[in-house]
């Protein structure tokens, strides 16, 4: 299996395509992992080199203690391009991987070809009390408990005929280290505002989300008013995970941004 060694911690890694193509990399949603992007990759690998990482305490990367702030995992993605010598990228991120995708694009646009934002969050983004009720739920019962609680209350959404998604997210979501939970710094973080930062971003810039994605539906909008000449797609009936939910409308629309640039 392939890692990346970064020095303190290991990063697992899926490769996928021909090297010489130009290279796509793409980073997966809180508590889930790079299995959330497979049929998604194996369709970029016809025309793109294709990287999607487990980022720090997710996946089979390793889960330190602590190090999961925004500039941390910033730094992390950074070490890992520098690792995988990639450089001139497409990098793409839904929600907890496009918040991190937001600070590589303000601190080191060098690296970036262009910029996918899917269903994403920002720092300075107030996500109200869901995250801090597991939180609370973490220190006062234990990982189990509150990955038990975030589960529940994150695959509320799915339908009856969406059960092989619910299914699918749910081992991703079991199988997670839980890690941050546990980090004796969480809820004293930085507190980072990149949502004022965005309108210097000048690489191009695509962003993507579900109708019915109400948490960062309105927090999608304001990004495409504040990030210069960014292009702006909303996919019908779909939530939060939209390559899982609606995977051809999704797929078309970030293939051709990527195809333009």
């Amino acid at each position: 299996m392939p890692y990346a060694d970064l020095g303190k911690y290991k990063f697992y890694y899926r490769e996928y395509g021909d090297r010489s193509n130009p290279t796509v990399v793409l980073l997966h949603a809180f508590t889930l992992d790079s299995r959330m992007w497979e049929t998604d990759a194996l369709k970029l690998s016809q025309n793109y080199h294709v990287i999607v990482p487990d980022m720090k305490g997710h996946g089979k990367s390793d889960a330190p203690l602590s190090g999961y702030t925004r500039d941390e995992r910033v730094v992390d993605m950074v070490k890992f391009f520098e690792c995988l010598s990639l450089n001139s990228l497409h990098l793409v991120g839904l929600s907890y991987g496009g918040t991190t995708a937001i600070g590589i694009a303000l601190e080191y646009p060098h690296l970036l070809k262009s910029l996918t934002l899917i269903g994403t969050s920002a720092a300075g983004f107030k996500l109200g009390t869901k995250i801090s009720r597991i939180d609370k739920i973490a220190r006062d019962k234990g990982i189990d408990a509150a990955k038990d609680k975030w589960i529940k209350t994150s695959l509320l959404w799915y339908r009856e005929d969406q059960k092989h998604i619910r299914e699918f997210v749910e081992l991703m979501m079991q199988e997670h280290s839980g890690a941050i939970w546990n980090d004796p710094k969480r809820g004293n973080y930085p507190q980072l505002n990149d949502i004022e930062k965005v309108p210097s971003i000048t690489i191009p810039t695509k962003i993507i989300v579900g109708d019915s994605d109400k948490m960062f539906l309105p927090l999608s909008k304001k990004l495409h008013g504040l990030i210069p000449n960014s292009k702006f797609s909303i996919i019908e009936n779909s939530g939060h995970l939209v390559n899982l939910e609606s995977p051809d409308e999704f797929r078309e629309e970030l293939m051709s941004f990527l195809e333009m640039h």
